[in-house]
Formats: C-alpha cells, sequence, structure tokens
C-alpha cells in the first residue's frame, strides 16, 4: 500500500516569500517475491514399494544369507530409510508379526533397483524359518510386507554338493560379449539355493584338466531357487574369437558340482 503526505515550506526569494510543496510518500504490506519464504512443502505419504523377491542365495546350519531388490523411498524411486526384517518358525502373518524377532544391525538400504544381501545368523540347524522384510522411508510411512519367504536350515555337516548344470547355453553374441543361460540347480543336488558360479571360458574345449587354466568373469551372478532360469553376459571378450563355456556351482560348505556341459560361441 502506498501512503503520500504533503507539507508546505517557505523560501525567500528576490524579497519575495515563496511557499514549496513537500511530498513524503511511504510503502508498506509489499515485499520482494524473491525473499517472501518457500510456500509450505506437502507432507510425504508415498511409502517404499513393497520387496516382492526375498529369497536366500547361502543356507548353512545356523545361519542364512537373504537377498532382495531395494525399494524405493517413494515407491520405486530414491533410497528407503530403513529396513524391518523379522523370521519364525511359524508363518508370520498380522497375528504373530510384532513377537517374531528382529534382525538387528541391519545397514542402511541401498538405493532402488540394487541387491540387499543380508546374513541372519544363530539359527538352528534341520530348522524350517519363515522370513518377512518391510522398508521404512524417512517420513516414517512404512511399506507392505514383502513376500513370505521359508526355508530350511542345513545340517550341520554337509557334504552334498550342488547339482551339475546340464542345460548350459548361449543366448546371443555381440562382438566383445555373450549372453550365457542356465537352469540353477540346488544347494544340495536340485534341492535349495547353492552360493556361487564359476563361469569360466578358453579358445578351446573346457574339460577337468584345462579347468584352472580358464578365464572367467570379474562377476557372476548370485544363485537363485533350483529350478530357476538363470543367465548372465560375458563380457571383454575379443572380436570374431571363437569361445568355450563351461561352469561349476560351489554351496556355502565348499562342495563343489561336477563340471558343466561345455558350449561354443563366437563373437561378431
Amino acid at each position: 500500500m502506498i501512503h503520500t503526505k504533503m507539507s508546505w515550506q517557505g523560501r525567500w526569494f528576490g524579497g519575495a516569500l515563496v511557499l514549496i510543496a513537500i511530498v513524503s510518500v511511504s510503502v508498506w504490506g509489499c515485499s520482494d517475491s524473491s525473499t517472501d519464504p518457500d510456500p509450505p512443502s506437502l507432507p510425504d505419504e508415498t511409502a517404499p514399494e513393497s520387496v516382492i523377491d526375498l529369497r536366500t542365495s547361502t543356507i548353512q546350519a545356523t545361519s542364512v544369507i537373504l537377498n532382495w531388490t531395494a525399494p524405493g523411498d517413494d515407491g520405486a524411486e530414491g533410497t528407503a530409510a530403513e529396513y524391518d526384517l523379522r523370521f519364525s518358525t511359524l508363518p508370520l502373518d498380522d497375528s504373530n508379526w510384532n513377537a517374531a524377532p528382529r534382525v538387528s544391525g541391519l545397514a542402511a538400504p541401498l538405493r532402488a533397483g540394487f541387491t540387499e544381501r543380508v546374513t541372519v545368523s544363530g539359527l538352528s540347524p534341520l530348522t524350517q524359518y519363515y522370513f518377512v522384510v518391510s522398508s521404512r522411508d524417512e517420513a516414517g510411512n512404512w511399506s507392505g510386507r514383502s513376500n513370505f519367504y521359508e526355508v530350511m536350515t542345513a545340517d550341520v555337516f554337509d557334504t552334498v554338493p550342488p547339482a551339475r548344470v546340464t542345460d548350459l547355453a548361449v543366448a546371443s553374441v555381440t562382438d566383445s560379449s555373450a549372453t550365457l543361460t542356465w537352469t540353477a540347480p540346488g544347494d544340495d543336488g536340485d534341492v535349495g539355493t547353492a552360493r556361487a558360479y564359476d563361469i569360466r571360458f578358453l579358445t578351446k574345449e573346457i574339460d577337468i584338466d584345462n579347468w584352472v587354466r580358464a578365464d572367467g568373469p570379474d562377476f557372476s551372478p548370485i544363485p537363485r531357487e533350483a529350478g530357476t532360469s538363470e543367465s548372465w553376459e560375458v563380457i571383454g571378450l575379443e572380436p570374431a574369437m571363437t569361445y568355450y563355456f563351461a561352469m561349476v556351482v560351489q554351496d556355502e560348505e565348499g562342495n563343489k558340482s561336477p563340471l558343466s556341459n561345455g558350449i561354443m560361441a563366437t563373437t561378431n
């Protein structure tokens, strides 16, 4: 709002008194929009996405390693603030969720889309356990509970190796890579989930004698439950070169499967 005020002052000029009007202007009730405070932000009411792929990658007598894909802060975007992972020897539901033991000491969640890897220790051998995880964002919104995952812990002495992969195949090739596919074996034969894949390649057919001299990729996928379709892109190959591939599967006790079937692929 603008307010004006007029006053008069007299001045003598050439022996005559002259009146001069003085006008003052005041402004109030206005402000520079550039200095106005930001409008209040809306509250965050979007919870993280529910985990849908809770699974195990390693099963031991007294511990298991669980994996899942990290949800976001808002749905499937961003980074959540906290996990609540619980387990029980009975199926978990609303009636016993709060009483179920909560896994402590979990690291902060990874960014959405990354694979989480958590070890749960202090379990009993040959015991059926049920696991569920949920996540919270920084505003306190909790996701729905994940898929219910059940697993039987191993015997104290595990001497059964994973089953041999028999369907290793080449799905596609480029000038510097080859994508392999196979069916996941188990931890014990065709049951459970193995611990690791050892994928190797040579420019000649791979057998037991030259296996140790074969190259391998810098990273290999984490095994999934027996019977799951697996795939992995082996990169860093040379163009127009013929390669032979084979793999071995290992469980948490170090038991190794027999060498898989061998396959051949020529890069573009």
